[in-house]
Formats: C-alpha cells, sequence, structure tokens
C-alpha cells in the first residue's frame, strides 16, 4: 500500500529498554500497515540522554556518573546492551536529523505529528513536562496520541493548566491508562479514547515473523522465563525457586549485565528484542514485573504472573490485566501461585479491541478503507 500522506512520532525510540525498542517498532509499523509513512522523529529527551555516564559526567552529578559507570564496566552493562539492541535500533525508521529541543523542532513539518506509546507523559520519567511529547512544536494538519501513557501518574491541576493549550491543538487524542482518559477528557473538547499499547496492536503472526530464537537456547526444552526491571533479591530467588520447582522446570533468565544470583539454570545475556519474543512465546510459564513482558505474554497466550513494579508503578500493568479479564495475574511474592488461565478468553477480547482501536485510528487519518496485516 503506497501513500503520500507522512507522520512523525516523538516517543522514545533509542533506550537500552526491550519494551520502548518494541513500542516504537510496533508503532510505526501499525502506521505503516494503515498507509502512512511514518517515522520517528530522533529527538531524545534530556532525561534520557542522561543514562549514559558521559552525559551524567557532563551535568556534574558525579555520584550518579559513578553508579552508572561501575554498572557499565563492571558488570558489562554497556557491551551486553550495545549487544542487544544495536540491530533492533537500525530497524527503527528515523529522520535523518537528530534532535535535542522543542526549538530545534519549530521548522520540522509532516501531515501528521504522532505523540506515541510508552510513559512519554509521565513527568517523574522525562524530567518534567516535555512539550516535545506534546508536539508542541513543528507543522503538520493533523497531531494526534497513539497509546501515551502518564504511567501511575495523576496529573495536578497546575501540570493540567499547562498541558491544556498543548493538547487542545490536537485532533484525536489516545491513552493507554483509564484514568488518564478520564482525566483528559474533562479537560479538553478533542476526543479522547483508550487505545492497546502499539505491541498489542500488532498480532501473535507479525511477532511471530520477527522472532529468533537465542543461539544457546536448546530447541524443544521446556521452562520458565524470568524477564524482570528490577534487580534481584532474597524474595525474587526464592519465588523462581518455589515455580521451579512446582512445575519442575528450569529457571532462564534475561539479563543485560553479569550480577552474580542465584535460583536460575540458565541467563540469556545481551539478548536482542527478537529472541526476547522467542522466549517469551515458548516459555511454558512466565514471571515478569514488567508491562511488556505483561502484553507479550497476554499477546503470545503463555502462562504467567507479574509481580510487583520496582517503581511502584503497578497501575498500568492492572489496567491492562482488568481490561483483559485476568486481574488475578498480578500477585505478590507470597500469594498462591495459580500457573493457568484462560489465554484464550483473554486473547479474544484483545482481539475485540486491537479491531476496534485500528478501525478508531483509521478514520482519524482519513484511512478507514485501509486493510492490513493486524
Amino acid at each position: 500500500m503506497t501513500s503520500n500522506l507522512t507522520a512523525g512520532i516523538v516517543t522514545f525510540h533509542r533506550s537500552w529498554n526491550y519494551g520502548a525498542c518494541l513500542q516504537a517498532f510496533a508503532t510505526i509499523d501499525v502506521l505503516k500497515t494503515l498507509g502512512v509513512e511514518a517515522v520517528c522523529i530522533d529527538y531524545s529527551n534530556a532525561v534520557e540522554r542522561q543514562k549514559t555516564a558521559m552525559e551524567f559526567a557532563k551535568s556534574r552529578q558525579v555520584k550518579a556518573a559513578f553508579v552508572t559507570g561501575a554498572k557499565n564496566v563492571v558488570l558489562g552493562r554497556r557491551r551486553y546492551s550495545e549487544k542487544a539492541f544495536r540491530g533492533f535500533h537500525s530497524l527503527i525508521t528515523r529522520t535523518d536529523h537528530s534532535y535535542a529541543t522543542c526549538e530545534d523542532l519549530k521548522d520540522i513539518s509532516f501531515d501528521v505529528l504522532v505523540s506515541g506509546s510508552d510513559q512519554i507523559w509521565n513527568p517523574v520519567i522525562t524530567g518534567g513536562l516535555d512539550e516535545v511529547f506534546f508536539l508542541n512544536f513543528g507543522r503538520a494538519s493533523k497531531r494526534i496520541a497513539l497509546a501515551s501513557s502518564g504511567g501511575s501518574h495523576n496529573f495536578t491541576s497546575e501540570e493540567l493548566v499547562k498541558i491544556k493549550p498543548w493538547l487542545s491543538k490536537y485532533q484525536f487524542i489516545g491513552v493507554r491508562e483509564e484514568h488518564l482518559y478520564k482525566q483528559l477528557k474533562s479537560v479538553v473538547s478533542v476526543p479522547v479514547k483508550t487505545l492497546l499499547d502499539p505491541t498489542l496492536l500488532m498480532n501473535v503472526e507479525a511477532w511471530r515473523a520477527l522472532e529468533r530464537r537465542p543461539k544457546n537456547a536448546p530447541a524443544n526444552t521446556p521452562y520458565i522465563l524470568v524477564f524482570t526491571l528490577k534487580s534481584n533479591s532474597k524474595e525474587d530467588e526464592l519465588f523462581w525457586r518455589r515455580c521451579g520447582y512446582s512445575l519442575k522446570l528450569p529457571v532462564w533468565r534475561v539479563l543485560n549485565n553479569a550480577f552474580p544470583m542465584h535460583g536460575l539454570d540458565k541467563v540469556f545475556l545481551g539478548a536482542t528484542p527478537e529472541e526476547l519474543l522467542w522466549l517469551i512465546d515458548h516459555a511454558r510459564f512466565v514471571i515478569t514485573d514488567s508491562f511488556h513482558g505483561t502484553a507479550f505474554s497476554l499477546n503470545f497466550g503463555v502462562p504467567f504472573v507479574t509481580l510487583p513494579s520496582k517503581t511502584g508503578n503497578n497501575e498500568r500493568v492492572a489496567n491492562l490485566l482488568r481490561f483483559a479479564g485476568v486481574p488475578d495475574r498480578q500477585i505478590g511474592y507470597n500469594d498462591d501461585i495459580v500457573f493457568e488461565y484462560n489465554a484464550n478468553a483473554a486473547q479474544i477480547k484483545l482481539h475485540q479491541k486491537r479491531e476496534s482501536d485500528l478501525a478508531s485510528i483509521a478514520v482519524v487519518l482519513g484511512k478507514d478503507n485501509a486493510n492490513g496485516k493486524h
């Protein structure tokens, strides 16, 4: 399908984070399927740029620079993260030029400007409200948000006053969380709707075409996969062992640092996003504390549990699980573990919501006759 409609997306797209990379890829893919020539605008938020020791040093945050540098060198985080993400980053289509400020973007022009997914509207993540992520720049016929997220953040009255003129320029606002939908609907006259995360707008077949088995993953071997964002603790190790003992299966984990730990039978250091997809899809059971670990487990129909987030930001996962009809998949370390759930019923709900959301997006873009692989 060809089209001269162009879209520029602002989101996290160069991160050493599986969910961020996969949602950026999915957003582009969804728009392309609807006949839109979409790219990520190569913008990096100031806080995002400070994720390296060099940037911390430039900003004179010496302690943070030391800690980040130690993790990068001693634990091999930089080496394993570059191994994991370098190739996948090249799959994400970007603008030729890079941008660091809203002023840099003042003359950029697309038919559609898009606030992408992930927590770009969470000021705790972005170091305050970032007007770039609210599309307060450039020229466009339409400005829309596709599953933009504020995480568990609730905007203060002062923040709502600040973002209202920015959001009032939009033609459509799609958000990921129900509480964000309720907040924004009472502030702006623009249509507001909850949307699935872009990783869920791509169906299983599309993701399976991308996944790849790690070389050191034995084929046809059942296993439990641990995909958690926080550093392991004693309670984590005890939980993994409890699952392994109950299911009589080995426990594998994806990691991007060589921090020593116990309770694991195999560790995948520097797994690519494509390899992570394969590991989730082929697991007998997934243990995660990640929104996207949860999303992909649901999409693939793999039994899973979601543990408390390392940041205490559990609302976005809880919102997704409530929608899918399986809120009991989010548990605490000492709760009883139910290893199976009604995956078919959850996938039917996801399919129906996916079709509805894609139709809504197509109408907004003037592509309501578009047909695609999703």
